[in-house]
């Protein structure tokens, strides 16, 4: 009988926290759609080559800071659409800590609120919990 008590009493856990720690839990993934590269390790970045820093219409935007974001250098990756004027592909790192690439184009015409896809998720999921909570949500 103690065998058959001790292996119950194994197996259940004692209260709330006990289960909550020994559940396997629920997970949450978001669906973020995302058209750049993101991620929470640092992207390999590039110096800045001697034809590119001669160049007129070049500017070295290392070091600029806009909205959330902050750029730290050119991308080792060749942006594959740099023929429709977007220019280089810029490694940039939001206050979060996750790194992204952004074109040239979209951080000179950046709203001065850019943030990477997960704050902006984020940004977005408490917006809505707080439209239902105060019964602005239409569905």
């Amino acid at each position: 009988m103690s065998v058959q008590l001790h292996k119950i009493l194994s197996s259940t856990p004692a209260d709330r926290t006990a289960a909550i720690v020994t559940s396997k839990g629920c997970s949450y993934e978001p669906n973020i759609k995302i058209n750049f590269q993101h991620s929470d390790l640092p992207i390999p970045i590039r110096p800045v080559r001697k034809s590119e820093s001669y160049s007129t219409t070049f500017t070295n935007l290392t070091g600029h800071k806009y909205g959330w974001m902050i750029v730290v250098g050119i991308a080792r990756i060749e942006s594959s659409n740099n023929h429709h004027g977007k220019g280089l592909l810029w490694v940039v790192k939001c206050v979060c800590g996750n790194y992204e690439t952004r074109h040239t184009s979209s951080i000179k015409k950046s709203s001065g609120k850019d943030k990477c896809a997960e704050c902006r998720h984020l940004d977005n999921v408490k917006r809505n919990l707080f439209y239902y909570k105060h019964g602005y949500n239409k569905e």
